[in-house]
């Protein structure tokens, strides 16, 4: 801010100065599958390695990575160098922590903690409480349809929120989802990442996953579950513990752990005629929507030089991921080498929509397809973490014309089901109902639009 006020630039940022966003540490590990990383692509630091940068050569110092970190020596690895300036103290975990209590602290270190106000940051409130219950917490405090939530990593924090009380995270007026691939390839990481689970012996990562929903699929199915009128019809089963950890029901196994499966959501009849509303942006529309190396850098390079500390810290990052892309992809080098702009859609969408759309309408040229049961397959030995959805040309049985309610869907009168229908594709009181992205403004846009905002006009 200050740069902006020498340089007379309008400060911008009006929302975040206005009301500093809450931080809340979320879940460390998904509800039931392997942890997985992507340090291979975004740094160890999730900024593309801001915080420490390699001098090794990327190929070579990724293969070193690999190997160290079976062993346990990862800081031998590759030359480290601290960006000390754009590094935040270690003191900034206990921003996290909840002081011990009265009784525990002389009278000396309770005034201490009362009066010492450094360790507070000028840019955001940090929470004590975990993720999803301040997620619960928020939904609670506020009338319903007033929050929009937006996901655009694993979905473990919202899952955990809607097993906490699905009836809370109901309230919510819409979830944007950055997730899935449905009719496009999936883009997990390339082989040689399994070298860093390899002690892990967990599956094998599957070409039709998409990296979010794949890192976490029973989170992503069980919130799916959510938007159906019988949720209990596109629940995950419940998996057998991973290969790395023993059965707790087996006779040889010394664990006293008992399973960390989440239980069920109540019946319909208790959740109320509410559904969750979820509008998932997957690979299929992400993709398209590109930044490419040339049109950042003629953004960037005039405020560097210009002594722009934001666009100094942002350059830093993003010189790395576009190296990455050029050293993982085919077609990408120089100026030509693109970032799908994955996650910023979902941030551009939330920003665009109108207060009254409806998910049965475009508004602004955003394409929506409403009601579309989109599942997530848990359990797949070469699927796990797809996209499944039934492109059968079977006939279904029509709905009787209504309000649009599903009031009544669960009623056994309503008997639509089809012999051999086991998993209720082709009954509508069965199945998820997702809002669909297959359509946005305009590809061309989101870039320059996205950069205009964060670095002024």
């Amino acid at each position: 801010m200050a740069w902006r006020r020498e340089k007379n630039i309008r400060d911008g940022f009006e929302h975040l100065r206005k009301r500093k966003p809450l931080l809340a540490i979320g879940a460390d590990r998904p509800l039931e599958d392997e942890m997985l990383m992507a340090d291979y692509f975004h740094g160890i630091d999730g900024l593309g390695g801001v915080h420490t940068s390699v001098r090794s050569p990327r190929s070579t110092c990724l293969r070193k990575r690999a190997r160290a970190r079976a062993t346990a020596k990862f800081t031998n690895a590759c030359t480290i160098i601290q960006h000390q300036h754009h590094t935040a103290p270690e003191t900034w975990k206990n921003l996290f922590s909840s002081p011990p209590p009265p009784n525990l602290l002389s009278k000396t270190a309770e005034d201490e903690i009362q009066t010492d106000h450094s360790i507070s940051s000028p840019l955001f409130t940090p929470s004590q409480k975990p993720s999803h219950l301040e997620i619960l917490r928020l939904l609670d405090e506020n009338p319903p349809d007033t929050i929009s939530i937006i996901a655009i990593g694993p979905l473990t924090n919202l899952a955990l929120a809607a097993a906490e009380s699905p009836q809370t995270l109901l309230k919510a007026k819409s979830i944007i989802v950055m997730g899935g691939a449905v009719n496009v390839p999936g883009n997990m990481p390339p082989s040689f990442i399994s070298l860093l689970r390899s002690q892990s012996n967990s599956q094998e990562q599957t070409p039709l996953a998409e990296f979010n929903t794949y890192a976490d699929t029973t989170a992503a199915a069980r919130l799916y579950a959510l938007t159906s009128p019988n949720p209990a019809s596109t629940m995950p089963p419940t998996p057998p513990p991973p290969p790395s950890q023993p059965d707790p029901s087996s006779s040889t196994s010394t664990s006293t752990s008992t399973s960390k499966s989440l239980p069920p959501y109540p019946p319909p009849s208790t959740l109320g005629p509410k559904r969750l509303s979820i509008i998932l942006f997957p690979l299929d529309i992400t993709t398209r929507h590109k930044l490419h190396r040339s049109t950042f850098e003629q953004k960037l390079t005039p405020l560097i030089t210009r002594g722009s500390p934001l666009a100094e810290w942002t350059s830093a990052f993003m010189t790395s991921t576009f190296s990455n892309i050029e050293s993982l992809h085919e077609g990408h080098s120089g100026h030509t080498t693109s970032l799908s702009l994955h996650d910023p859609m979902c941030i551009w969408y939330a920003l665009d929509l109108d207060h009254d759309h409806d998910l049965e309408s475009s508004s602004k040229n955003w394409q929506i397809l409403p009601n579309q049961d989109i599942r997530v397959e848990t359990a797949g030995q070469w699927t796990r973490g797809a996209c499944v959805v039934d492109r059968r040309d079977r006939k279904k049985p029509r709905r009787e014309e209504g309000d649009g309610s599903h009031d009544n869907d669960n009623d056994p009168s309503n008997d639509v089901s089809v012999p051999g229908d086991h998993d209720g594709w082709l009954d509508w009181r069965k199945g998820n109902r997702l809002g669909l992205c297959v359509g946005t403004p305009g590809e061309g846009i989101l870039a320059g639009k996205m950069l205009d905002v964060i670095f002024g006009e």
